[in-house]
């Protein structure tokens, strides 16, 4: 598995408009623009008969290669999103715990171990990546204050010793989080 995509500390988002479609493009600390998310839809074989779609968000490198892909059922009530590799296998997912006064979601390993939480911090409006043992590794904020940066944020990661898999299913989240919402 490829794993230099996931090797930078520090990501910056950026959402440019272009005609009717939305386009993320995902830049290094270096400014230098290393990937991009695409979002497209989805018809699934165990619910090809009813015609359900699901949403697919796929990362991908700037060469095009695809490196993970998040998938979710258009449901409402849908608190889950499926994280895949490149090969298809399931790396992890991401549900959505839904609060009246906190906005957070738990990452979750191949396995179906809790392994991250990222939950919104209200005061300055980012959000906040933690462990399973409160220790707090990264966070995703809003680049600037105005409103013309509504559509550009950072994402900043700790070097953390967890296995590839891990880290994989952690950045990707936290790189789709606001595309995802």
């Amino acid at each position: 598995m490829n794993t230099i995509f996931f090797d930078t500390g520090s990501y910056f988002i950026h959402k440019k408009r272009r005609g009717s479609a939305s386009q993320f493009r995902i830049y290094n600390n270096r400014r230098e623009c290393i990937g991009y998310i695409m979002q497209g839809k989805a018809i699934s074989e165990k619910n090809k008969k009813m015609n359900v779609f699901s949403e697919v968000f796929e990362i991908r490198n700037a060469n095009g290669v695809l490196k993970v892909s998040l998938s979710r059922y258009r449901f409402i009530f849908c608190p889950e999103i499926v994280i895949k590799d490149a090969e298809g296998k399931k790396v992890g997912s991401i549900i959505q715990q839904f609060s009246f006064f906190k906005h957070s979601f738990k990452i979750l390993n191949s396995s179906c171990e809790v392994i991250a939480i990222i939950y919104r911090n209200r005061k300055d409006l980012c959000f906040t990546i933690s462990g399973v043992a409160q220790n707090e590794f990264g966070e995703i904020k809003q680049r600037g204050d105005s409103i013309r940066s509504w559509n550009k944020f950072d994402v900043l990661m700790d070097e953390v010793y967890i296995k590839v898999e891990d880290k994989i299913a952690i950045l990707s989240s936290a790189l789709a989080i606001n595309v995802v919402l």
